[in-house]
């Protein structure tokens, strides 16, 4: 099934990318809704805990599902990635990494956990 490969986070982007298909701006979330119902997304795990967590109490506060919220921020998206799009005139530098959103935030989450876990800093901060 592959639901061992890709955590829950992952596969509720998978899923939104799926039916911006069908829907470009991302304007019916009840559909979505019940489309993602019949994908039964908790079979996926959740890899990511932290991150789960933080998604997870955010949704609580706007009184909401992690899955309302994650297609909520991506339609707020929409239209900022094809104004960024039109705002580039030339092309990135061959030395740069391009990354979406989500990776990038991984990667401070990942900075700044090793920041945090590193025994030098333990040892100065003690």
């Amino acid at each position: 099934m592959g639901s061992e490969e890709i955590g829950r986070i992952e596969a509720i982007h998978n899923h939104v990318s799926q039916w911006q298909v069908k829907d470009p701006n991302l304007e019916d979330i009840g559909g979505f809704l019940k489309y993602l119902k019949a994908c039964d997304i908790g079979c996926y795990p959740v890899q990511d805990t932290a991150r789960w967590l933080s998604l997870l109490q955010e949704a609580r506060k706007l009184r909401v599902g992690v899955a309302e919220l994650i297609f909520m921020r991506r339609r707020d998206l929409v239209g900022k990635e094809i104004s960024i799009e039109k705002s580039k005139d030339r092309s990135p530098p061959d030395n740069m990494f391009v990354v979406n959103e989500d990776q990038r935030r991984e990667l401070e989450e990942i900075g700044e956990r090793l920041k945090r876990d590193d025994p030098a800093r333990r040892k100065r901060e003690h």
